[in-house]
């Protein structure tokens, strides 16, 4: 990896950023390993400042691994999900790394806003909703596919993940009030009689 990769990643990422909704539709078409390098700086970069934020110096170094680590499980995942879609809905054959160039791109917006989340829990649902929004554009205007189709499809994973969150919110606050209630009593020691 070389300087000038670094300002090439620099650049793309500022140009992305000033009109993401433009940009979906011209992203770059690097080798994989020049994209994941550049996955891993932007989700590495975005859970250490996530850790910071929460003041939590010692999860800098879990979120610099963990959080690429996650974004590259899920990322693929995802890929894999609307490269079979793509296949089985429109009978349509995509470059698996075009398509995991986009979904990663329009996921950009939850990476960052999700260095809030510790502090406004609700953001990562406006972050889904960008994501999403990038999405439906993204596969709708690269592979010329019908917008409606795309948004039921892109619409139908957005609910689910709202879904899981909610759900994940609710068993959070049941667990918090059981851990509030649970009393311990422990007998009294004395210690030297």
């Amino acid at each position: 990896m070389q300087k000038s990769d670094f300002v090439e990643y620099k650049n793309i990422l500022i140009k992305f950023l000033k009109q993401p909704l433009m940009e979906i539709n011209n992203l770059p078409d690097w080798p994989w390993e020049k994209l994941l390098i550049f996955q891993i700086i932007i989700t590495g970069s975005c859970g250490a400042v996530s850790a910071v934020l929460e003041k939590s110096f010692m999860g800098i170094l879990g979120r610099v691994i963990m959080t690429p680590l996650s974004s590259l499980i899920v990322i693929g995942a995802t890929t894999f999900l609307f490269f079979y879609l793509l296949q089985i809905v429109f009978q349509l054959v995509v470059t698996f790394k075009n398509l995991y160039t986009l979904i990663l791109f329009s996921s950009i917006p939850f990476f960052i806003l999700q260095i809030l989340s510790s502090l406004v829990s609700p953001i990562i649902l406006i972050s889904l909703a960008f994501t999403a929004l990038l999405l439906i554009k993204g596969i709708s205007e690269t592979y010329k596919l019908p917008k409606k189709v795309i948004l039921k499809l892109v619409g139908g994973f957005y609910l689910a993940l709202i879904l899981m969150w909610l759900w994940g919110k609710f068993e959070a606050t049941r667990g918090d009030k059981y851990v509030r209630t649970l009393q311990i009593e422990a007998p009294e020691v004395k210690l030297g009689e």
